[in-house]
């Protein structure tokens, strides 16, 4: 009978963890069925994703030396490349980890706070990352797809590239590809800005290298732009310059108003 209510009160935790009406985390992003982000590809590829799980999931981190076996998840997703027909997934969330593919395209990620980051390989060697967001009626999760350009000093060196994020209330994530095929994925946060914008900051070392970002989101979610400081871990330089885009097509959150 203990062994019983033992594995009873484990699942009763795990569904409060991975999914159901539990809190967001310290990411702030509550559990949802609906995950809106970006695919950023070393061959200057920029995509949307959109990916949809059975039950809201969220999994938030286990009680100190709590080890539980979770269920998977089935999820669904749709990369839409500007100007093609977008591109099915099929996989599972297995706890932390989600596993995808479709279309000549693997997803592998991890599931952390309402935030999904991972690497993508694709058709003619792409390789890449993506990340992906918790998307609420409280926080929709807004996706960007756009460029940079700027100049390399020293050495005045043009240098152009994709810059992608995504924003669900405070939080931010993306990644930035050089013309070079050099990725760079980086968090950040969102705050209101003034006339009904969002403001954004990215300041971030990592192995990868170094991404210095200030910009603003329009009002009506359609737009984004800022400027940026950039440099590569390995190479020498850096790189200042401006970035802009548009919402990510196939990204448009569901809303319920």
């Amino acid at each position: 009978m203990r062994t019983i209510l033992r594995t009873a009160l484990a699942i009763g935790i795990v569904a409060g963890l991975a999914c159901g009406d539990g809190g967001g985390g310290p990411s702030g992003l509550k559990p949802s069925t609906e995950y809106h982000g970006v695919i950023t590809g070393n061959d200057g590829t920029s995509a949307g994703l959109v990916l949809t799980f059975t039950e809201s999931v969220s999994l938030n981190a286990l009680p100190a030396g709590g080890a539980i076996a979770y269920a998977a998840v089935p999820a669904a997703g749709l990369i839409t490349v500007p100007g093609q027909d977008p591109i099915s997934l099929e996989g599972t969330l297995d706890g932390s980890a989600l596993s995808m593919t479709g279309g000549g395209f693997t997803l592998t990620g991890t599931l952390r706070n309402g935030k999904l980051t991972g690497d993508v390989t694709g058709p003619g060697d792409l390789a890449g990352s993506f990340a992906a967001l918790s998307s609420t009626e409280a926080a929709p999760a807004y996706a960007y797809c756009g460029t940079y350009s700027g100049i390399i000093t020293p050495g005045n060196i043009e240098e152009d590239g994709t810059f992608n994020l995504v924003v669900a209330g405070s939080i931010l994530s993306g990644g930035s590809s050089s013309s070079g095929g050099d990725i760079v994925t980086f968090t950040g946060r969102a705050a209101a800005g003034t006339n009904g914008t969002t403001t954004i900051t990215v300041n971030q070392s990592s192995a990868q290298g170094t991404v210095k970002a200030d910009g603003t989101i329009s009002a009506d979610h359609s737009t984004i732009g800022g400027t940026f400081q950039a440099s590569v871990a390995g190479e020498g330089g850096v790189n200042n310059g401006t970035f802009e885009g548009t919402r990510c097509p196939g990204t448009v959150p569901t809303l319920r108003e």
